[in-house]
Formats: structure tokens, C-alpha cells, sequence
């Protein structure tokens, strides 16, 4: 019976690992495909802007994860928007701080606007400087 038991953790662990893998991949896609329409219309290139190869930005599948960590709260909908932009901006934020004092590689660049957190994050969203 105690085998039983711990398979059918290990099977529910296994498959939660799975529905994470899975938002992660499909917010990495889906953020690529914005940041490409977006990029098309507004510059009319078409240029992948991710750091890996191929249609993938971790950074939305990470910020996926986290929205759906939230999933508890959707019977409180205004929690749950305040709670998605502080976890939205909080990933945004540790990413672009690792990259620029860390790793000194800049992923974007929100210099020049008013209201902006070390260059990383932004409050006012304007065309931002590019390279």
C-alpha cells in the first residue's frame, strides 16, 4: 500500500512538472510572437529579439509561471491584476538588473524616460532607446 501512495505522488509531481514546463514553453512562444508583431508594425522589421535561438524569450515564460502561481486569488480579480503587475514588473526588473550588473549585457533600455528604475524597468512607456 506505502508504494502505491508514493507513486501516485511521484505521477502528481510529475505532472505538475509537466503543466510548468508547459507554461513556461508557451509563454516564451507567445511573448516572442508579440515582440515580433510589435516590432513589425512599429519598425517594420522582423528580427528575433531573443537571447536564445529560435522563438523563445524566457523571460515571458518565467513571468507565465508566476501569473499562474497566482491562480488561488481569481476569485479576488482586483488582488489578483495588482498582484500580476508587481509579479510582471518584479521579473522584469530581476532580469534587466542581472543582465546589466551582472552579466553587463543590456536587454532593453528605458534611459532617457521619466519615472524609470535603474534604467531596467519603467513606469511611462515610451518608444525606448535602441542600439
Amino acid at each position: 500500500m506505502r508504494n502505491a501512495a508514493v507513486i501516485e505522488t511521484r505521477s502528481e509531481i510529475r505532472d505538475r512538472l509537466c503543466r510548468l514546463f508547459l507554461i513556461f514553453i508557451g509563454g516564451c512562444f507567445i511573448g516572442w510572437m508579440y515582440e515580433e508583431i510589435f516590432y513589425f508594425i512599429t519598425e517594420e522589421v522582423l528580427q528575433n529579439r531573443g537571447i536564445l535561438y529560435g522563438p523563445w524569450l524566457p523571460i515571458y515564460g518565467i513571468g507565465a509561471i508566476g501569473i499562474y502561481a497566482l491562480k488561488p486569488l481569481k476569485k479576488k480579480p482586483s488582488l489578483l491584476f495588482a498582484l500580476c503587475t508587481a509579479v510582471s514588473g518584479l521579473v522584469e526588473y530581476v532580469i534587466g538588473y542581472i543582465g546589466v550588473y551582472m552579466l553587463d549585457m543590456r536587454l532593453w533600455d528605458y534611459r532617457g524616460l521619466l519615472w524609470n528604475l535603474d534604467c531596467v524597468i519603467s513606469a511611462i512607456f515610451r518608444t525606448p532607446i535602441t542600439y
